[in-house]
């Protein structure tokens, strides 16, 4: 589950689905650790079985020839094997024990590295807008991104007018992706403004953007779970109703019709 949510961070943002996702993942941790307590006392019953088995064999079997034959007696049998026990177990313990922090040790390094990572979209805005329906739309204004040294935009300005419908064309790398993902926040211009409402874009939460302005990726990716969970993952409370509403407008209804 975290490797497919890792390989689908920009969906999961560009849905809003980050919380969601957190707790979902630390729900099943949680399970995940229950499953290795149950694991780990069924290996210590084992293993103490064998251990009883063990001690049991070479009591009877050791015990039975030596005592019998007035060599050993069982006082000394029996602190034969304590000290043989005592000398053996503790080095077996250390052994195991360093390969396991050895393994703590670099799990907890490589989360470290990632935990300590600094976010390029910083969610610094404070401003939330209180309705999916715009009146002003977009206004971009000398807007340059790159990636690296390849300029994706230069110098951009554009304005989108609240309800107008607009295609933007070109070749492969023209910069058409990295518009889109600069009007939803996916990431922020290296020069420039964009403005949402003739507000920057910047003061608005991300959480307000990704739930006014929809971002429909060019590879699509499908969650594990059912389509009723990937159909109401950006709205996991929506309402049966709306949910066939959301499959009539995409015209979905007659794949799913084809489904067991």
């Amino acid at each position: 589950m975290l490797t497919e949510y890792l390989a689908a961070v920009p969906q999961i943002q560009f849905l809003g689905a980050e919380e969601a996702c957190a707790q979902r993942t630390v729900s099943i941790w949680d399970r995940m650790l229950r499953a290795q307590w149950i694991q780990r006392r069924t290996q210590i019953g084992f293993s103490l079985a064998i251990g009883a088995i063990l001690v049991t064999s070479i009591l009877v079997v050791l015990g039975s020839v030596k005592v019998l034959r007035g060599v050993l007696t069982i006082g000394g049998l029996v602190a034969f094997y304590a000290y043989g026990t005592r000398v053996f177990d503790p080095v077996s313990s250390a052994i195991d024990l360093y390969a396991r922090l050895q393994s703590v040790g670099t799990s907890i390094r490589r989360a470290r590295e990632i935990l300590d990572l600094e976010p390029t979209v910083r969610d610094s805005g404070k401003q939330r807008l209180e309705t999916a329906c715009l009146n002003h739309g977009f206004k971009l204004k000398d807007v340059s991104f790159s990636y690296g040294p390849t300029a994706a935009l230069s110098n951009l300005n554009l304005q989108i007018g609240a309800g107008e419908r607009i295609a933007i064309i070109g070749a492969s790398g023209s910069g058409k992706s990295s518009l889109a993902r600069l009007l939803v926040r996916a990431a922020d211009p290296e020069s420039g403004c964009i403005l949402l409402e003739d507000h920057p874009l910047t003061d608005y939460t991300l959480a307000s953007i990704r739930g006014t302005v929809c971002y429909v990726p060019q590879h699509p990716v499908l969650f594990q779970g059912s389509v009723r969970e990937n159909l109401m993952y950006a709205n996991p409370h929506a309402s049966v109703e709306q949910m066939h509403r959301a499959i009539d407008t995409v015209q979905l209804a007659s794949v799913l019709s084809q489904l067991p």
